[in-house]
């Protein structure tokens, strides 16, 4: 049998997607990240200090503190609001910036083409 004795599943596919834009030459606007993960967000909740951040990084966060990670002000650790707008803009900004990327074909010779 081909068994792997341990596997990696976690890291596969949690590809920083933020190390990806940036290495195509995206930025991403600080907005879009977890300031807890400086990533980009998959799942924004806003939490009751009006910071938003990734659910699964603030909830990790708030199982041992009652604070902003942010302000350090007590918060209302059971309230995370979904940012369900800013999760769309997020999705898109991503995916446009990635068809863009598929149909730029400068991007496939390297550098060094005189652009503007």
């Amino acid at each position: 049998g081909d068994e792997g004795g341990e596997v990696k599943g976690e890291e596969e596919d949690d590809v920083s997607v933020r190390i990806m834009l940036e290495d195509l030459g995206v930025t991403v606007p600080p907005e879009y990240m977890c300031p807890i993960t400086m990533e980009v967000m998959t799942d924004p909740v806003i939490l009751t200090d009006g910071h938003v951040y990734e659910r699964a990084a603030i909830e990790k966060w708030l199982k041992f503190h009652s604070t902003s990670p942010k302000t350090n002000q007590l918060v209302e650790t059971g309230q995370l609001i979904p940012c369900h707008p800013l999760r769309v803009i997020i999705t898109e900004f991503v995916e446009t910036a990635l068809r863009k990327i598929e149909l730029s074909p400068q991007l496939h010779q390297g550098e060094g083409g005189a652009t503007g």
